[in-house]
């Protein structure tokens, strides 16, 4: 079964978010996160949702000139690709943390066919029991339940 949870943290490329805020900006969210690597803080960054640049403030230089050979690699005729890879990165964590909230009170699987970000949400408990029925009921159409993933 493939691991929807992991996908989404291939996504963060082996950054965590410290801390995030974000609201509904003018164009789009708005948001500041810190990213960090290996636990040291690497960058914060700050979109300001009026569609503008991402502003970025480096907290470790070294760790920083990662973060921008990552950016590079990943788009390589980008323009200000820094910014982009925080988008990125911060746009997983919020998903995963969004996934992870609605876990709690729902089972959510990802069916055979549906889409790498796609899944379903089951109006059940996540109890085992109801996890067990919910296994039972799509068979071979149920490519993985994510609340076990998510342990």
């Amino acid at each position: 079964m493939t691991n929807f949870v992991d996908a989404i943290k291939q996504q963060m490329h082996g950054y965590t978010i410290k801390k995030m805020e974000s609201m509904q900006g003018h164009d789009g969210l708005a948001w500041r996160a810190t990213f960090c690597k290996d636990g040291k803080e690497v960058v914060t960054a700050y979109d300001d949702g009026w569609g503008g640049p991402v502003a970025l403030t480096v907290h470790d230089k070294e760790l920083y000139a990662g973060f921008v050979a990552k950016a590079k690699e990943l788009e390589p005729e980008g323009f200000e690709v820094e910014g982009a890879l925080a988008g990125m990165i911060a746009d997983a964590a919020e998903n995963l943390k969004a996934i992870t909230r609605k876990a709690k009170s729902a089972v959510l699987v990802q069916l055979v066919g549906d889409t790498q970000d796609e899944y379903r949400v089951v109006k059940m408990l996540p109890t085992l029991e109801n996890i067990h029925k919910v296994k039972a009921h799509y068979g071979d159409k149920l490519q993985c339940v994510i609340n076990e993933q998510l342990g």
